[in-house]
């Protein structure tokens, strides 16, 4: 479970809601007292928060809460029918709304709101109570920022929004921010917002059915209170979590004014297709997270490391960098299996390897600097290549460093430890000082976040798998984490080009790219795929320098299906800006 950063920054579009909202009630009440909302709710304390709040929400918003009863196949007349989050996890709640699927459409038709908060996508993969008309599906998916969509609707007006960028929403914190089991494959839907500015991911979803609304959201404002009533949430929890409910308040009452926003569907995303290998360019490939190939799939790695050797001429293979996280355990047994996977490229192409969390410490705790990555992925075996120029500590290949080279320009590549100590950092620095006429790519495990922020202990304490969150955080020599290493070392150097790591769960894919003080932009990129299936099924990075010498073009590949991610996280291009001097 993913617990992101948020800012401190709340921004509400005040101005514009208040014209919205006034201009509403003037025109539906001309000074008379509206009737009380009804609503009927299915709500539980779900296994993931323990948490409720739906009913005491919708009370503060004003309507008048009745409990559907579970054990019949009876429905309430109510101007909103709600389903808390979560609350698929019960069987009953399932067997409930499978029985009632048309009942529902009925009371939707005549005028009602249907609104379903976020499950889980393993117990509501798709979602079944829809009508035929409609369709939508849930997946593993949690993600931030939200982008709005529909910025003038009523279910968006009332909630935070980011003031540097008020197309997002800025959902504070609690359990994660953002969106959690987020929905795909919508059809008869208007998205309203999504995880990006794509379609592909929605977050919140309306759709008309008759003379009423269907409401699909990936959200949890209804998560803030113990079953005994106590508020547990954090305060700007809460209080986003009532502007939603009095949004939401407002939005019913459009509906049974039929004054509601019309619904104008979105069309059903379309997979991009594969972007072509330009020929010219230059491929320096990132093999995330392997552990569990090293631990139960070995032929997976062997697939990805034998199909980068088959391929190095005809795309023009510069260098691998393994991002971390080699093995599960730290285990001699999981290092063979490395080993013969790694044995493919050593001697054939620039080889920059980084020790993740699992391949140090005890078992792979993470605990400590320890590991048993030099026994295994050793200095004359990375020196079976030119390139290889050397280690922090001589026989030790958790800190190391090679040089390539490309038709447009010189490279450095620096693997750095799991949670650098000071001394790592220092080397580093002196290491881009040294080369300062080359650019430069840094590998690490743990640097981005899922939510396209880095790891930033400094800054908030709430991101998961944080190195400060491990024993290693303890060790005389310091660590340092991404906000640390973005402080003392890759801001100072113009030649920065590129971070890349992987470390973080949920969808395994984040980007920052970042201005440096002299002007070179630093893509930050993160990938794994250590919790699909299999570990990751092959997935890697193919990032291709193309040949006009400006640009970069970002793909993931799998040698196990031959086959492309083309989603907009996995698929994109990327401008190559150097900073001063290199620029003079």
């Amino acid at each position: 479970m993913i617990s992101p950063t948020i800012s401190n920054r709340l921004f509400f579009s005040a101005i514009v809601f208040n014209c919205c909202i006034t201009s509403f009630l003037s025109a539906d009440t001309k000074g008379a007292e509206q009737p009380v909302l009804t609503a009927v709710v299915i709500e539980v304390a779900d296994p993931w928060t323990g948490q409720v709040g739906l009913q005491a929400g919708l009370e503060a918003a004003g309507f008048e809460v009745a409990t559907i009863d579970l054990q019949q196949d009876t429905l309430p007349e109510a101007d909103l029918i709600a389903v808390g989050s979560f609350a698929s996890e019960e069987a009953a709640v399932r067997k409930w709304l499978e029985n009632n699927r048309k009942l529902l459409g009925e009371r939707v038709a005549a005028g009602a709101v249907l609104l379903e908060l976020t499950q889980a996508d393993q117990t509501e993969s798709s979602i079944a109570f829809l009508p035929d008309s409609l369709s939508a599906s849930r997946t593993d998916r949690d993600g931030n920022p939200v982008i709005v969509h529909a910025p003038q609707h009523p279910l968006l007006q009332r909630l935070p929004r980011d003031s540097a960028a008020e197309d997002r929403l800025l959902l504070p914190n609690h359990h994660r921010a953002g969106s959690w089991e987020t929905l795909r494959d919508q059809q008869g839907f208007a998205v309203l917002a999504a995880l990006g500015k794509s379609t592909r991911d929605p977050v919140l979803l309306e759709a008309s059915h008759g003379e009423g609304r269907i409401v699909l959201t990936s959200l949890f404002f209804d998560k803030w209170q113990s079953p005994d009533g106590k508020t547990v949430a954090p305060a700007r929890f809460v209080d986003a979590s009532k502007s939603f409910f009095r949004g939401l308040q407002d939005y019913v009452r459009m509906v049974q004014n039929q004054r509601a926003p019309a619904v104008d569907p979105t069309p059903s995303y379309q997979v991009p297709e594969p972007l072509p290998f330009v020929v010219g360019s230059a491929t320096i490939v990132a093999l995330p997270d392997t552990q569990i190939y090293s631990q139960h799939y070995p032929q997976h790695f062997l697939a990805q490391t034998r199909w980068i050797r088959q391929h190095l001429k005809d795309r023009n293979i510069v260098a691998v960098f393994h991002e971390g996280d080699i093995t599960n355990r730290n285990t001699p047994d999981q290092w063979e299996n490395a080993q013969q996977a790694m044995d493919e490229l050593f001697g054939h192409v620039p080889v920059i390897a980084a020790p993740g969390n699992h391949d140090m410490g005890p078992g792979g705790n993470g605990a400590t600097h320890e590991s048993l990555m030099s026994d295994y992925l050793d200095e004359p075996r990375f020196a079976r290549h030119p390139s290889f120029q050397g280690t922090m500590d001589p026989g030790k290949t958790e800190n190391n460093y090679s040089l390539f080279e490309t038709d447009h320009a010189k490279w450095i590549g620096i693997a750095l430890e799991w949670a650098p100590r000071d001394r790592a950092v220092k080397w580093a620095d002196q290491l881009l000082t040294e080369h300062s006429d080359r650019l430069a790519v840094i590998v690490t495990h743990a640097y981005m976040y899922y939510d396209e922020t880095k790891y930033d202990w400094k800054r908030t304490q709430s991101q998961t798998w944080s190195p400060y969150k491990y024993g290693v955080a303890d060790s005389p020599e310091g660590i340092n984490d991404a906000g640390d290493l973005w402080t003392k070392l890759i801001s100072d150097h113009p030649n920065v080009m590129m971070v890349l790591s992987g470390h973080v769960l949920n969808d395994g894919a984040g980007l920052l790219s970042e201005k440096a003080p002299q002007g070179n932009l630093v893509h930050q990129m993160l990938a794994n795929y250590q919790m699909l299936h299999e570990g990751g099924d092959g997935w890697m990075r193919l990032i291709e320098l193309l040949p006009d010498g400006k640009s970069i073009q970002v793909r993931t590949y799998s040698p196990v299906f031959d086959q492309y991610n083309t989603d907009p996280e996995h698929q994109f291009t990327l401008p190559l800006v150097v900073g001063s001097p290199l620029t003079e």
